[in-house]
Formats: C-alpha cells, sequence, structure tokens
C-alpha cells in the first residue's frame, strides 16, 4: 500500500508542477459563440423568403436528349480492338437530366445521368461553359452532376487526355459535340420545366436489369 500512495502523491506533484508553468487562463478568453438564428447576419442558413416559399415543396425539373452519335463508322469507348467500329443503331442512348430547387434556400442542383461510358473533364468543363453563357452563375461545376451509366455501346473520342482516346483513334470532335449538345439540351429542358414535386427514397432489387456486351 505505501508504494502505491507514494506513486500517486508523485502523480499529484507532477501535475501540479506542470500546471504551475502554465500561464492563467483570462475568465472570457473563450467565449462561447451565440446560436446562430436563421436570418441573422452570422448565420450561414438563408431564411425563408416569402410565406408562399417556406411552405412550397422542392420544385424539380425533367429533360431528356439523345447523345447516340453517328450511326455508321463510329468509334466506341472502351473497346481494346480500335477496328470495332458501330455499323448500325440498335437501341438509342440519351442524357436524362434531374433539376432539384429548393426555394427556401434558393439552392439548385442537376444531376444528368447519360448512356456513356464516362464523363470526361472536357465534357464537365464544356457544359457548364455552355449554361454560364446563358444563365450566368447560376449553373457551376459545384451544382453540375454528370455522370455514365457505362456502356461501351456508345461514342468515343470525347476526352482530352489520349488514354481515353487511344483506342478510339484519337479525339473525336463530331462524337465530343453530340456528348456535350445533348447533355445541355436535357439540362435546358428539366430548367424549362421545374414544377412542384417531392423527393423520395427507396430501395430494391433489380432482376434481368443487364447484360453483359460480349
Amino acid at each position: 500500500m505505501v508504494p502505491a500512495i507514494a506513486l500517486i502523491i508523485s502523480a499529484l506533484a507532477l501535475g501540479i508542477a506542470v500546471c504551475a508553468g502554465c500561464p492563467p487562463v483570462p475568465a472570457e478568453s473563450s467565449p462561447v459563440p451565440p446560436a446562430r438564428v436563421p436570418g441573422s447576419p452570422t448565420s450561414k442558413i438563408a431564411p425563408p423568403k416569402s410565406e408562399e416559399q417556406a411552405t412550397t415543396p422542392f420544385l424539380v425539373g425533367v429533360g431528356k436528349h439523345d447523345v447516340t452519335g453517328p450511326a455508321l463508322d463510329c468509334t466506341f469507348m472502351g473497346y481494346a480492338r480500335p477496328t470495332q467500329r458501330g455499323d448500325g443503331i440498335h437501341m438509342r442512348l440519351w442524357a436524362r437530366a434531374f433539376l432539384i430547387f429548393s426555394p427556401s434556400q434558393s439552392k439548385r442542383v442537376v444531376i444528368v445521368s447519360a448512356d456513356l461510358e464516362m464523363i470526361s473533364q472536357a465534357v464537365k468543363q464544356a457544359v457548364v461553359a455552355r449554361l454560364q453563357e446563358q444563365f450566368g452563375a447560376l449553373y457551376d461545376h459545384r451544382n453540375v452532376l454528370l455522370t455514365a451509366t457505362h456502356t461501351h455501346s456508345g461514342p468515343g473520342g470525347y476526352s482530352h487526355y489520349f488514354l481515353y482516346n487511344a483506342v478510339s483513334g484519337g479525339f473525336d470532335q463530331e462524337n465530343f459535340k453530340v456528348v456535350v449538345d445533348g447533355i445541355v439540351a436535357a439540362i435546358l429542358q428539366a430548367h424549362r420545366t421545374l414544377q412542384p414535386g417531392s423527393i423520395k427514397i427507396a430501395e430494391g432489387e433489380l432482376i434481368d436489369a443487364s447484360l453483359n456486351r460480349s
């Protein structure tokens, strides 16, 4: 018991010594920040602009446009054989846009799902630039989200990086234009069709929903 008591006393003495070397802390050096009230100057939450907007649900808009590309001699994206090119259209490819706007927060986001292998940096930059030509800062890289279904049976050569275009014969201006034009058109349609709506989340299992391309 004596060694244990001595150990405790030593620890307490060490703690007192350490604290003795610390500068005193002023009583009001770390004031508790005031709670943020929506609408106050320090608040990051914008207040509703009106009673109507406060009770209005989300506004949603949808759009859809073709991104198939040329019917003949089209370079595909992601095939290892450069000679494997399109010789017709079996099913058309689409860009589907979903626009969600919150009236109370004055914020919007547009999500696009395109039947493409991927979204290149060049496509994202071109789409945002086209939207800003019409709407200014309403759309930017933060609220425009472009995604792809990862199909390999779509146009290729729409990246500015060699690796992605290597088996597609290089950059293809025609395919690039088709992809950008289609995505922009789908977003514009969603922008024009905004109407009151709701957001719901569901989870389930899809059976026989995909096919292997080979």
